[in-house]
């Protein structure tokens, strides 16, 4: 079973090079109802067990050359998250 980390928890993940997103919104409700966790103990990576895990609005995976237009984004947490298309290279 894949662990559920930001990379694989969007609304819209992007992968595709030369990509155009035009007149779009894009609302992150992931959590909005669990502000508060069930449990105060957290795991090493300073998680909590249950209930706040992490998700993006837009997640652009690697894609090159991606043209966003009166594109709105909303969350209650992480909004966007740009992963470098070469490893080692930082957007």
């Amino acid at each position: 079973m894949e662990k559920i980390t930001t990379a694989h928890a969007s609304v819209l993940r992007v992968e595709g090079d030369d990509t155009q997103l035009l007149n779009l919104a894009i609302r992150n409700s992931y959590n909005a109802d669990r502000d508060q966790p069930e449990s105060t103990v957290k795991n090493a990576q300073g998680q909590y067990r249950k209930g706040q895990h992490q998700a993006v609005a837009l997640l652009v995976a690697g894609a090159d050359r991606v043209q966003l237009q009166d594109v709105a984004l909303s969350s209650f947490q992480d909004t966007l998250y740009l992963q470098s298309p070469r490893k080692g290279v930082t957007v």
